[in-house]
């Protein structure tokens, strides 16, 4: 594993202690959530799609995710 497939792994188990709490509902689908380097290294070293690509399924705004 690499460092991103072990952050990934962490942002999944933290979504699915969102889904525990009621802060997101069952049944949404992770597998594509991912985490890679930004595309303007001034915007950090890692960077996730998790609230994009959960917003519409979820029925939340990205912000709220």
């Amino acid at each position: 594993m690499n460092l991103f497939s072990d952050i990934r792994a962490l942002v999944i188990d933290y979504l699915h202690a969102m889904v525990a709490a009621g802060d997101l509902p069952e049944g949404l689908d992770f597998k594509n959530v991912t985490v890679e380097p930004p595309r303007d290294a001034l915007h950090g070293d890692m960077a996730t799609n998790a609230a994009m690509v959960l917003a519409k399924p979820a029925k939340l705004k990205p912000r709220d995710i």
